[in-house]
C-alpha cells in the first residue's frame, strides 16, 4: 500500500516506473494469503488492474482522451457541494482544489505521454497535502467528509480517460462502489453532528442533488467495468 502511494507521488515517469515494479513484486508476493488478508479486495483489484512491467519507453499511448461526462457537470456538483457545505473549511478547501484542477485540466489537456500525463495529474496525485484530515475519521458518518469524499471521487473517475498510460493505479471500480456506498449511507444518514458541535442536515432532496454526478459517473464505470468496453482503463 505504501509503495502504491509513492507511485502516486512519483515526480516523474521513471521514478514511477521503477515504484510500479516494486509494487507489482509485492502485490505478487500477496497474492498466496490474499484470501485470508484484511485487503483481499484491494489485492484482487490491484491483480486484475494494475499495470505490471510497465514500459521503460516514454511512449504515446492510445485513448479516448475525454471526460466521461461534460465538464460543466462536474463543476456544477462542485458547486452544489461548496454551497451545502458552507462553513466546512477542510472540505472547502478539498472542493477548491478540485475546481482549479478540473479548470486546468481544460485549458491545458495533458499529451499522450506517460510524462506528460504525470505531469498534468501532478496536482490531484499530491491530493494528500490538502486532502481533510476529517477524513480519518469516517467512520463517524458525518455527511460533509461524505460529500467531499464523493466529489474526490466524481473528479478522478471523470478524468480518468484523459491518462490512459497512468491512470491504472487510481482504482476507479472500487472508488465507484464506494461511491455508491457514500450515497447509501448519507441517505441513512440524517442529522449528524460534526466535530465542532454544529450540525450537518440533509434530507433526501439534498442527498439526491449533491450525488447527481457522482452516481451518473459511477454508473458509467461500473457499466464499463462489467461489460469490459474496449479503450476504457479501469
Amino acid at each position: 500500500m505504501a509503495s502504491i502511494i509513492l507511485s502516486w507521488q512519483a515526480a516523474d515517469w521513471r521514478e514511477w516506473v521503477f515504484l510500479l515494479e516494486g509494487c507489482d513484486a509485492v502485490i505478487q508476493a500477496m497474492s498466496p494469503w490474499s484470501p485470508s488478508s484484511r485487503f483481499q479486495e484491494f489485492v484482487d483489484e490491484v491483480n486484475q488492474n494494475f499495470p505490471t512491467s510497465p514500459s521503460p519507453i516514454d511512449s504515446p499511448t492510445p485513448g479516448i482522451y475525454q471526460l466521461l461526462i461534460e465538464a460543466s457537470r462536474i463543476s456544477k456538483s462542485l458547486d452544489i457541494a461548496r454551497l451545502l457545505l458552507s462553513g466546512r473549511e477542510e472540505q472547502l478547501h478539498l472542493l477548491r482544489q478540485l475546481s482549479i484542477f478540473l479548470q486546468n485540466l481544460m485549458i491545458a489537456p495533458p499529451g499522450p505521454t506517460r510524462s506528460e500525463q504525470l505531469r498534468t495529474l501532478y496536482p490531484l496525485r499530491s491530493w494528500m497535502a490538502w486532502f481533510p484530515k476529517s477524513l480519518v475519521h469516517l467512520t463517524k458518518g458525518d455527511p460533509a467528509v461524505l460529500i467531499a469524499l464523493a466529489q474526490l471521487n466524481l473528479v478522478i473517475m471523470a478524468s480518468e480517460p484523459l491518462f490512459p498510460s497512468v491512470s491504472k493505479v487510481y482504482f476507479t471500480r472500487m472508488r465507484a462502489e464506494k461511491t455508491f456506498s457514500i450515497y447509501a449511507q448519507l441517505l441513512l444518514g440524517g442529522v449528524r453532528e460534526s466535530g465542532r458541535g454544529d450540525e450537518t442536515f440533509l434530507n433526501s432532496d439534498y442527498v439526491e442533488k449533491v450525488m447527481r454526478e457522482p452516481i451518473a459517473v459511477a454508473t458509467i464505470v461500473q457499466n464499463q467495468c462489467n461489460g469490459d468496453i474496449d479503450g476504457f482503463h479501469r
